[in-house]
């Protein structure tokens, strides 16, 4: 007789400061019939977007640090999130936004991880200085209905003056006054990257919630226990016109967090662009 999955239908508890329950629980309702309980607590004492308080540890430790933050009240197990925007390890140019949720199970002390990752994240930047005051196709692209941004005076503490800002008046008014703080008069404005702020860094909390989510569904082929998913890419990507193996993913590694049994799934069928290959472009 099976044994009954341990998290459908279980409850657990999500250390926030930014309300992320609103994008978490839906996934966690949807996937594992599961109930999420928002505990408001001081997350921002590890770490803001602004970088008004630099974030000491890695996402991953830092998502941890929240966890502890909060009394598991009996619930199953702890949720948490962190999120970073770093360039792209191989195209320098491109920002990329990647997300953690994790898990900390209260019973076996298992920790969890769902990610995601976007490379087109909406985040803007911009220096406003004396001549430089017609922001009307700049202020469209940074979209403040749905996305706010953080308005800071370019002197050598780099001072916030005004966060959250979503309206064109309260940003002229903040510009002014972070311009009159500046001694060459220029005032910086940035995309806000709280996720409570910005519209399409939720919808990648939400999608490694549900990677966390579908992980905790899957149990492992050979112990059983839930957990069961991908640890990372493949590289080896046989070049279409040469056949030579390429730094280009051709699968991924799968693990058990309980067992540490693990399968490499390769996609036979991938293959990769010559210009990739380093023998047919060296």
């Amino acid at each position: 007789m099976s044994q009954p999955h341990p998290y459908l239908g279980a409850r657990f508890r999500l250390a926030t400061h930014h309300h992320k329950g609103a994008i978490i629980a839906p996934v966690f309702r949807d996937v594992l019939d599961g109930v999420v309980e928002e505990v408001d607590c001081d997350t921002d004492a590890l770490g803001t977007f602004d970088g008004e308080i630099p974030r000491r540890g890695s996402p991953y430790d830092t998502a941890l640090a929240k966890a502890a933050l909060i009394d598991p009240d009996g619930a199953r197990g702890v949720l948490a999130s962190e999120g970073s925007f770093s360039p792209h390890p191989q195209s320098p140019l491109i920002t990329v936004n990647t997300e953690l949720v994790i898990l900390r199970d209260c019973v076996s002390t298992r920790v969890f991880v769902g990610s995601a990752f976007s490379t087109t994240p909406h985040i803007l930047r911009r220096d406003v200085g004396e001549d430089d005051r017609d922001l009307t196709t700049w202020v469209a692209r940074a979209d403040l209905a749905s996305h706010a941004v953080v308005v800071q005076a370019v002197n050598d503490d780099m001072t916030v003056v005004a966060k959250g800002v979503q309206s064109p008046e309260e940003l002229t008014s903040a510009i002014d006054a972070a311009r009159s703080l500046s001694p060459t008069g220029v005032a910086r404005v940035t995309s806000d990257g709280r996720a409570h702020l910005n519209a399409s860094r939720r919808d990648v909390i939400a999608l490694a919630a549900r990677d966390l989510a579908d992980r905790l569904l899957r149990r492992c082929p050979s112990c059983h226990e839930p957990g069961w998913g991908t640890t990372g890419s493949l590289s080896g990507a046989p070049c279409r016109d040469c056949g030579s193996p390429t730094a280009q993913p051709w699968g991924q590694r799968w693990a058990c967090p309980a067992c540490g049994h693990d399968e490499d799934q390769i996609d036979q069928e991938q293959r990769a662009d010559p210009a990739r290959c380093s023998w047919c472009n060296p």
